[in-house]
C-alpha cells in the first residue's frame, strides 16, 4: 500500500541533502539524505517536455542495502502511463523543480525507516 508523504524541510549538509517528509495519517517523520546534480534533472525534464508528456507522480517503491529507489509515473498525450525506475537523487531533485508533482512511498518503507512523532517523544526532545 503507498501512502502519500508531503516535504516539509530540506536541510543543505556539506556535500549532500537531506529532504525531511512527513505522513499526516500516521504521523511518521522520514529523513532522505541524497547528492545533488541539477543538470541531470533539467535535461531530464526538457526532455519529457519535448515528448509531450506529464510527471503524474513520485514513488519510492524499495529499501534495500541504504539506498531508496525510486519510479517517476509519466502519462502519454494519448493517457497511457508508464514508471520510469529514477534514482532517488533525479526523483527528489525533480521533487524540487516541480514542487506540485505528489510524492508516494510504501507503507512498510515508511514504517521502517521513518520516525513515529508521538506526544511523549516531542516531550523527551523539547525537555531534555
Amino acid at each position: 500500500m503507498q501512502v502519500k508523504i508531503d516535504a516539509i524541510s530540506k536541510i543543505d549538509n556539506e556535500n549532500s541533502y537531506t529532504y525531511y517528509f512527513y505522513q499526516r495519517e500516521f504521523k511518521i517523520v522520514l529523513p532522505i539524505e541524497y547528492w545533488s546534480s541539477k543538470n541531470d534533472e533539467d535535461t531530464y525534464i526538457r526532455t519529457l517536455n519535448a515528448l509531450k508528456v506529464t510527471i503524474e507522480k513520485i514513488s519510492i517503491y524499495l529499501y534495500f542495502n541504504n539506498q531508496f529507489y525510486s519510479y517517476i509515473k509519466i502519462k502519454t498525450e494519448d493517457g497511457r502511463f508508464y514508471d520510469i525506475n529514477s534514482s532517488i537523487s533525479n526523483a527528489l531533485n525533480i521533487k524540487e523543480i516541480l514542487p506540485e508533482i505528489p510524492m508516494y512511498i510504501e507503507f512498510d518503507i515508511l514504517n521502517s525507516q521513518g520516525i513515529k512523532v508521538t506526544k511523549e517523544l516531542l516531550e523527551r526532545s523539547l525537555l531534555d
